[in-house]
């Protein structure tokens, strides 16, 4: 395995709703690009810990406990008139979940759901670019990671839950 550089990777939302949490569902449905992508941010599960101080020891125990989707930030490059970006200002104001796929150089796609829970645009300087800052929040059970051929043999989705996706939304 080598490591890769985020050149050449892409992030996509679409206005469409899989018609189920699966290889099917996601790979269904038509992507607008959000162009102009600077930073991404993480994806993926953070779990939180547990603590048990005994009596009997001077040092906690902690063991890991809950998990929860981690928010995703990314920055971009703000540009009025591109369409992933128009959809992510519309999406700030709507409560519904959209679908993202996030692809990265070597082929791999990870599709999740997620909230739009703010844009806010950034002037900066008078030397700099003006940026939007994205802030999502996934919806648990929702990410799948389809490899590419060359990796997996065959596509297939790296599914955490089994879950539908009227049972997450519905």
């Amino acid at each position: 395995m080598t490591a890769m550089t985020a050149a050449g990777a892409t992030l996509s939302v679409s206005l469409d709703y899989p018609s189920s949490i699966s290889t099917e569902g996601y790979t269904a449905l038509d992507y607008v690009e959000i162009g102009d992508v600077i930073n991404f941010g993480g994806l993926g599960i953070a779990y939180s810990t547990a603590q048990h101080l005994s009596t009997a020891r001077l040092a906690p125990l902690h063991l890991k406990s809950t998990y929860d989707e981690a928010e995703v930030s990314f920055s971009l490059a703000y540009a009025r008139g591109g369409d992933g970006q128009a959809i992510l200002a519309a999406a700030v104001t709507d409560e519904d979940a959209y679908p993202f796929a996030l692809t990265l150089p070597d082929g791999t796609t990870r599709y999740w759901l997620a909230r739009v829970l703010g844009a806010p645009v950034t002037p900066g300087e008078a030397a700099s670019i003006v940026t939007g800052n994205v802030q999502l929040r996934p919806l648990n059970g929702t990410e799948f990671e389809l490899l590419p051929l060359s990796i997996a043999g065959d596509f297939y989705f790296n599914n955490p839950s089994t879950l539908t996706f009227g049972a997450i939304c519905g």
